[in-house]
């Protein structure tokens, strides 16, 4: 498997009481700290996380066990490319 294609993206939506900034972003910094986890966005407004990591290093399963763990309800709405990308979808 090359480098690259071990790299992937996923977005899921979030529910839960603990949807609060501060604590989104200290879970952001918990999950970069995780080996194989390249990058993660959590937002509060758009109740929704975008997490890149290293499929060979990390598995979802394990980023998920650690948002649940935080009491955070979480949906997957896809893993991978571009078509993915809300940003994109909307023509920005």
């Amino acid at each position: 498997m090359s480098a690259l294609s071990r790299i992937k993206r996923i977005i899921v939506t979030l529910s839960g009481p603990n949807l609060k900034a501060a604590q989104l972003e200290r879970l952001r910094a918990e999950l970069e700290a995780l080996p194989g986890v390249i990058g993660a966005f959590i937002s509060a407004q758009t109740e929704m996380a975008h997490v890149v990591f290293d499929s060979e290093r990390i598995k979802w399963a394990q980023i998920q066990k650690r948002l649940e763990e935080a009491g955070l309800e979480v949906k997957t709405l896809g893993l991978g490319g571009e078509h993915l990308d809300p940003l994109r979808a909307q023509g920005a």
